[in-house]
């Protein structure tokens, strides 16, 4: 690991990541191993698409269920690749004007 640059903290220090807004997310594989998906139909007359693998549906499948377990969180968009997920979440205003279960934050879900 010592031949790896060194990264900054993605996160903002002190920051609130159960506040109400949309954030972009991006998650890789372990190794940045290409094992979510393929990049398929490189023909002319089939265009480049991509091709879940087993994992990646597994992923696929429960990226989907984020909204059902975080009732005030939207899933704006997503996408899989080969060695990463990218997704844009939305965490919404509480409609019980806070009381009972506190808003997930991002590292949460």
């Amino acid at each position: 690991m010592d031949g790896l640059p060194k990264r900054k903290h993605p996160r903002l220090k002190k920051y609130d990541y159960s506040s109400v807004g949309s954030y972009f997310i991006t998650f890789c594989s372990k190794d940045k191993k290409q094992i979510l998906s393929r990049v398929v139909g490189r023909a002319v007359l089939c265009p480049p698409h991509i091709a879940l693998t087993p994992i990646g549906r597994i992923v696929d499948t429960v990226t989907l269920t984020i909204p059902t377990a975080y009732p005030h969180v939207a899933l704006d968009a997503y996408v899989i690749m080969p060695n990463h997920i990218h997704l844009l979440l939305t965490i919404r205003e509480l409609s019980n004007g806070g009381v009972g279960s506190p808003r997930p934050t991002i590292p949460g879900i």
